[in-house]
């Protein structure tokens, strides 16, 4: 994964939603390493199909918590839970 990349795309995200808006309903993005579903007609037909189109295990954290800092953000934030997978 090239961070230079996704931290450029963090920071100022726009010209990427452009560049998706102007691109038909499917867009790959080098930068998160994922096609993205950019349509609303598009996405309602992934969503029906989701055993062709599952998005199942696309959310990857750039970084996997130690053990004991997923205990302390399991504890919650300002007494609400947290949901980490």
């Amino acid at each position: 994964m090239d961070f230079a990349a996704l931290d450029a795309f963090q920071r100022d995200p726009y010209p990427h939603y452009a560049r998706a808006r102007r691109e038909p309903g499917l867009v790959f993005s080098e930068e998160l390493e994922a096609w993205l579903v950019t349509r609303h007609a598009d996405v309602r037909e992934a969503l029906s199909r989701p055993e062709e189109l599952s998005s199942a295990g696309a959310l990857r954290p750039d970084v996997v918590p130690a053990p004991q800092a997923r205990a302390e953000l399991a504890k919650g934030v300002g007494g609400g839970g947290v949901v980490l997978s």
